[in-house]
């Protein structure tokens, strides 16, 4: 059986939640699972905790390292002024 052809050549529809098994996220992604904007996430990256969060670089494609994000936001509650942002 195939595919409608309407369905053919379309995006591929946007993930709401976000699935506990996958390890690396895109920045929609993990704003969702922390509560924090893209902006605010970009800065956490790049200009903040850059060794501190796992972030790779594909092409135009910035993923984040779930396990990194989760361990920093559970550091950053115990020392809010460490944060930086």
């Amino acid at each position: 059986m195939s595919e409608p052809s309407s369905l053919r050549g379309a995006e591929q529809p946007v993930v709401l939640g976000v699935s506990p098994e996958r390890e690396w996220l895109t920045y929609a992604e993990a704003g969702r699972m922390v509560g924090l904007s893209r902006v605010t996430l970009w800065k956490l990256v790049k200009l903040v905790s850059a060794d501190e969060v796992e972030a790779a670089r594909i092409g135009r494609a910035v993923r984040i390292n779930r396990e990194s994000l989760t361990d920093y936001m559970k550091r950053s509650t115990k020392n809010p002024a460490a944060s930086g942002i």
